[in-house]
């Protein structure tokens, strides 16, 4: 499309972006904005651009546009709306579109989403009703809500199948010329998904097709009703059980019961509403039987019969629709003497694959009605989905990789935004990684392929490279501190680290063997509609090597069988136990359920869609008993994409409590807890439908020992099931109720007060609101005598001086005035020599928040911990700040985090094995914050400011210490400081570039004041 067409319709005001993508659902679906997606496809494709504008009503009230050559949007544009010519409906003609009411029955939700796609065939205006005995709020109705804006809910009791809600309805439909009777048919015959699509596409054929019959409807105002010709059935042969209800109603309507006439069997159907007007009145009289799952003999059933039986004669007043395996539509009225079918459907359905031949009709595009994306987020993974929206049944897809290398997979995982954008149930996604040798940071071409049809779907372009470097185990543990996600392809480096933890594994299982007394273990796994996984979890448990356990199965009001396969398991096992609950209360109850009723030393989690190692426990076991002092433990996982194989990576990191508060990478089917943690601790938040997990395991690591495992025993199954909270997106508000609960940030629960006083220098230079924020934050500590605050200001403007005057006067704190900016180093070093010789030191940004116990934490650390030198403690960025990533690639970039221990600076000591998350060894921390004990001050010195005027100098006294001094420094969690970003650089960069580029590019001095400081310039300094 060319930009000047594209800026002669955004001119005109004619593209309506929400209605466009409320209109055309499947431009959702696609990765251009509404607006480009109309431009490349919607235009050719002659759809509106808005609501102003109908390129088939122009082009049919104006011949001529037909002889221009032109497009009838693009006729209008360049033409028609300077010549005043009409570009919409007349208003006659809008309110008769408008007078089309729709009523779908929606019981079964997981067939809402297909019932949609069939549903968005019809062009025209209509009202939306969603009969319904599920709650508003549910996902799915939501999800239909959002599909067709204005669409009315309308709940009722589960009575009467689709029929009473359908019946109770009419009167408040008369107003409609037309009405389409639709509901989600599940049914319980062998053919219920052939008779379903059988209705579907003869009752909503295609976008033509309907158009067609909609016109015929209006058109002929004697076709009262309109239904799918092969199931228009006797009713003498179809009579069953239904000669009670029928003998008593028919009379009284008018209907000749003893002469035969034809029904819509299945009672998907097209209506006159006022033609079923007295049988819904009639209908309001009688009260439906209890829902039974019966097949016929009730009230429902008579009534799928008399919507028909309503009108007579038949003859020229029902039209029979069908649509053939070609994709042709035809409408055929009825006429007296014409054979009605005798057939049960059960029989006549059997073997009818007409909706797979018109998907696999591979000399049509439009058939095939094939949708499809590749979603390339950066990641190693390819992403994609790819489906037929004239059917429901997962297809292969192909990968191509720059024309040389294929991955075949299959379109079936489930992914909750292609539900909730009515693309079926959602299971038409598929995830696959490239070869090895691809990750080389190189851009590659990739296809989206169908393999049935050949056709290329979608095109796209991705570039793989390696955010991992380390060779060894010890690195791996290392890097998993700020990026415990480790995707495939998996290296050879990669190989090694999990063939070590297999020999971890196995030595922590050697342990748990020779405990003289096994503790028993409590595992609960709650279960709602999971019979199609519950057994390979169960069976997960069955096989542990360590054998003192219990089983807690929380049925949690199933209805699919899941309940009775559990009863059914509990008998063949003395140690699996069942508790059944009467409803569905979401998981946190089930799990509460489990707790209260557990007898175990240790209490272990196990979703009913996941799996374990058959040495999972025993690992765990193992680990408590090395480390006694532990009241929780955690290990990693394998992740797996729907139902594959093969898994997608691994999710394995030590403990680091800020990043578990920043973002979950523990999961609750590798976390293990003791009786004494839950009796201290609780249990599930029964409040929150999600998260809850993560919610749990944060309380838990602020109020007890939690450690890390490294090994990977669980395998966890993402997108196998359509009902996991996990893949819920509509949840995603509770999150900031877990974080407001426990909060934003990890921080200690309580501190002891300081052993002995401390000298906080803070070198400053303009910001001056960064500045009060800083000294407030010290005053609130409240620490009196023992903390003394000195500012060494580098020639600020006189607000700032004046401020820091004041603030001295009042005793608040010590000021130091250079008469030039000395750069970071200097100004350090003049209030270091300068502090109480008592007193440790504590380095601090001018834009620092000190947390409060945070200066008490570094001091009990460092008075306590061997070999101590320096002390750093979490430096806080905040949410959104642009280098947090860079510092913990697997970080929320939105949420605070701590960047002390750092991937940039590959700063970290490799953990402990297992590892608590409260002390760890760097090799470098940016002075930011450093607490410095008094002697190693001693020892050391001040900080080089001869080379390192501005930065380098933290650099050069992190080595000093670790390696002249032989002292080692150490990052304590419990200590916090929110480092807010400094302002003074800029300010610096905007007044005197020359002075900024020799200060913060160069870190160097001018010659006349590095000769008045007795500094040496060094050759290498150039």
């Amino acid at each position: 499309m060319s930009n000047a067409n594209r800026t002669l319709l955004l001119d005109a005001g004619l593209f309506d972006e929400t209605w466009y993508l409320n209109r055309y659902p499947d431009a959702s679906y696609s990765q251009l904005s509404a607006l480009d997606h109309f431009l490349n496809y919607g235009w050719a494709l002659g759809r509106c651009p808005g609501p102003g504008f109908d390129p088939q009503t122009y082009q049919q009230r104006y011949p001529d546009v037909g002889l221009s050559e032109l497009d009838p949007l693009l006729h209008y544009l360049r033409h028609g709306r300077h010549e005043g010519r009409l570009g919409q409906a007349d208003a006659n003609a809008v309110h008769q579109a408008a007078r089309l009411a729709v009523v779908v029955h929606a019981y079964h939700l997981d067939l809402i989403a297909s019932l949609a796609d069939r549903l968005a065939l019809l062009s025209e205006p209509f009202d939306l009703f969603i009969t319904t005995p599920h709650a508003k709020d549910t996902a799915e109705i939501m999800a239909l809500q959002r599909r067709f804006t204005g669409a009315e809910v309308v709940t009722c009791p589960n009575r009467g199948r689709d029929i009473a809600p359908f019946f109770s309805l009419l009167p408040r439909l008369q107003r409609y010329e037309l009405c389409l009777k639709l509901h989600t048919k599940q049914g319980v015959t062998p053919v219920a998904r052939q008779w379903r699509e059988a209705l579907l596409r003869n009752v909503l054929p295609n976008r033509d097709g309907v158009r067609q019959l909609v016109a015929k409807l209006r058109s002929d105002t004697r076709l009262q009703l309109a239904g799918p010709k092969s199931l228009f059935m006797s009713q003498q042969a179809m009579r069953f059980g239904n000669g009670p209800w029928l003998e008593r109603l028919a009379p009284r309507l008018n209907v000749p019961i003893e002469n035969d006439w034809g029904f819509f069997a299945g009672s998907m159907f097209w209506c006159r509403p006022q033609a079923l007007a007295a049988l819904a009145e009639e209908v309001s009289k009688q009260a439906f039987e209890p829902e039974t799952g019966q097949q016929d003999g009730e009230l429902a059933h008579a009534l799928e019969r008399l919507a028909a039986g309503v009108i007579q004669p038949q003859s020229e007043r029902l039209l029979l629709l069908s649509q053939a395996a070609s994709g042709e539509f035809s409408m055929t009225p009825y006429h007296s003497g014409m054979p009605l079918e005798r057939t049960m459907p059960s029989q006549l359905l059997v073997g009818d694959d007409s909706g797979s031949r018109l998907v696999n009709n591979t000399e049509s595009v439009e058939n095939l009605l094939l949708a499809g994306d590749l979603n390339l987020n950066g990641g190693m993974a390819i992403c994609g989905w790819l489906a037929s929206r004239a059917s429901s049944v997962p297809r292969k897809v192909r990968v191509r990789i720059d024309s040389q290398y294929e991955i075949e997979a299959q379109a079936d995982q489930y992914r909750s935004d292609l539900r909730d954008n009515g693309l079926h149930d959602g299971r038409h996604a598929f995830e696959v990684y490239p070869p090895l040798e691809l990750v080389d940071g190189e851009n590659h071409q990739i296809e989206l392929i169908d393999s049935a049809s050949g056709q290329t779907v979608a095109k796209g372009k991705a570039r793989w490279a390696f955010k991992r470097s380390f060779s060894d185990f010890a690195g791996y543990l290392a890097h998993g501190l700020v990026d415990p996600y480790m995707p495939r392809p998996f290296r050879e480096a990669d190989k090694r680290c999990l063939a070590a933890m297999e020999n971890v594994a196995d030595a922590l299982v050697r342990d748990a063997e020779a405990l003289d007394n096994a503790p028993l273990v409590s595992v609960i796994m709650p279960c709602f509609n999971r019979l199609e996984t519950i057994e390979a979890a169960v069976e997960s448990v069955c096989r542990q090597s360590y054998e003192h356990w219990e089983l807690l199965l929380v049925d949690d009001g199933s209805t699919d069988g899941t309940r009775e396969w559990c009863q059914r398991r509990t008998a063949t096992d003395s140690r699996i136990k069942m508790i059944a609950l009467k409803s569905n209360g979401g998981v946190s109850v089930a799990r509460n359920r489990g707790l209260a009723a557990s007898k175990g030393h240790y209490l272990a989690y196990l979703d009913s869609d996941n799996t374990w190692d058959p040495r999972y426990l025993a690992a765990m076991i193992g680990a408590f008993s090395r480390e006694p002092d532990a009241e929780a433990l955690y290990s990693g996982l394998y992740h797996y994409a729907g139902n594959a194989s093969e898994p997608a990576g691994v999710l394995f990191g030590p403990l680091n409590r800020a990043l578990l508060f920043n973002k979950n990478y523990v999961d609750l089917n590798a976390f293990c807890h003791t009786r004494a943690a839950y009796e201290r601790c609780g249990g599930f938040d029964e409040t929150l439908p999600r998260f809850v997990d993560w919610d749990l395991i944060r309380r838990y690591s602020k109020q007890l020992r939690l450690c890390s495992v490294p090994v990977v025993l669980t395998h966890y199954y993402f997108g196998r099931t359509t009902n996991t909270l996990t893949a819920n997106a509509q949840y995603s508000g509770y999150l900031e109720r877990v974080r407001e609960a426990t909060g934003h940030q990890w921080a200690p629960v309580s501190s002891a007060g300081l052993q002995r006083g401390i000298s906080v220098v803070i070198p400053s230079y303009e910001s001056l609101d960064d500045l009060r924020d800083c000294l407030a934050s010290l005053e609130a500590l409240a620490l009196g005598d023992k903390l003394e605050v000195i500012i060494v200001d580098n020639d600020s403007s006189s607000p700032v001086k004046d401020f820091l005057k004041e603030a001295q006067a009042a005793g608040r704190l010590r000021a130091i005035f250079n008469t030039c900016n000395y750069g970071f180093t200097q100004a350090v070093n003049l209030g270091l020599a300068a502090a109480n010789p008592e007193h440790d030191l504590v380095l601090l940004n001018n834009d620092a928040l000190v947390e409060q116990g945070a200066l008490e934490a570094m001091q009990s650390a460092a008075t306590c911990l061997p070999e101590c030198g320096l002390i750093v403690p979490q430096q806080i960025l905040p949410g959104d700040t642009p280098t947090l990533t860079t510092h913990v690639p697997y970080a929320d970039p939105s949420q605070p985090c701590d960047v002390n221990l750092s991937a940039h600076h590959g700063n970290i000591v490799p953990p402990p094995l297992l590892h608590d998350g409260q002390v760890l060894e760097v090799s470098f921390a940016p002075f930011f914050c450093v607490y410095i004990p008094r002697e190693t001050y001693r020892r050391a010195g001040p900080l080089d400011a001869q080379f390192g005027r501005h930065y380098r100098s933290d650099r050069i006294y992190c080595d000093v210490v670790r390696h002249l001094l032989g002292l080692r420094i150490y990052h304590v969690s419990d200590a916090c400081v929110v480092h807010k970003l400094q302002k003074s650089t800029r300010v610096l960069s905007d007044r005197s570039n020359s002075q900024f580029d020799l200060m913060f590019k160069q870190n160097q001095w001018d010659e006349t004041t590095r000769l008045s400081l007795g500094f040496r310039k060094a050759v290498w300094d150039i």
